[in-house]
């Protein structure tokens, strides 16, 4: 009995994801006031599960959402956002943030978060020097 349990353990342990696991989290996405005027704009927000063991390993999305905003030089704009998602064992999250705007010939990114922390609580945005295609559109 106790050798038929060593395979189901062992594999708990070295391939990990032997639980469920969850977060769920509020974030607020904050626009400094030195940032330039926007309207119309749109956050989307992507919450991303990995496992740490796998280096390059990919990534998989399990939740993501629009939010729109404007924001006026000169003042702080915050939103905020609840995030959640699902993993197992032993994966980890991060959270990637872009601030987009139509033009004509697709929406363009001209706020990203700077960095992917693993789940922040608290994200500021920062202006791109060069305006590039959103690339956190796909699949909303």
């Amino acid at each position: 009995m106790r050798l038929s349990l060593l395979p189901s353990v062992l594999a708990c342990v070295v391939l990990g994801g032997c639980s469920d696991i969850a977060v769920s989290r509020h974030v607020v996405i904050v626009v400094p006031r030195t940032e330039a005027t926007i309207t119309n704009g749109t956050f989307h927000v992507s919450l991303y599960r990995f496992d740490p063991m796998l280096a390059g390993g990919p990534a998989t999305r399990v939740f993501r959402t629009a939010v729109p905003f404007s924001h006026r030089n000169g003042s702080q704009t915050s939103r905020i956002v609840h995030v959640h998602g699902d993993g197992r064992g032993r994966d980890k999250f991060y959270l990637a943030v872009e601030g987009c705007v139509p033009r004509p010939g697709g929406a363009v990114s001209v706020l990203w978060d700077g960095l992917m922390v693993e789940l922040p609580t608290q994200v500021v945005m920062r202006a791109r020097e060069v305006p590039a295609p959103c690339a956190l559109v796909a699949g909303l």
